[in-house]
């Protein structure tokens, strides 16, 4: 996904990582005016030190997810 948002890939970003839902909150298009501008001022990521990754289950719909902090 770095290197997607690195590579200013934005819609190949939500179409090959996100589920319908995720598209739908946050597509392609918010990606471009909110992310690109930060990444423009900041330059790209290079690295990062530590991780944490966690999974759990939407009560709701019981689609499986996870989240990964770095």
């Amino acid at each position: 996904m770095i290197d997607l948002v690195n590579a200013e890939e934005y819609e190949k970003l939500a179409e090959e990582k996100w589920n319908a839902q995720l598209k739908a909150a946050l597509p392609a298009e918010t990606m471009v005016s909110q992310v690109q501008p930060v990444v423009e001022e900041l330059g790209a990521f290079k690295s990062y030190g530590n991780e944490a990754v966690a999974g759990s289950e939407d009560k709701d719909t019981e689609q499986e997810f996870a989240v990964a902090v770095l």
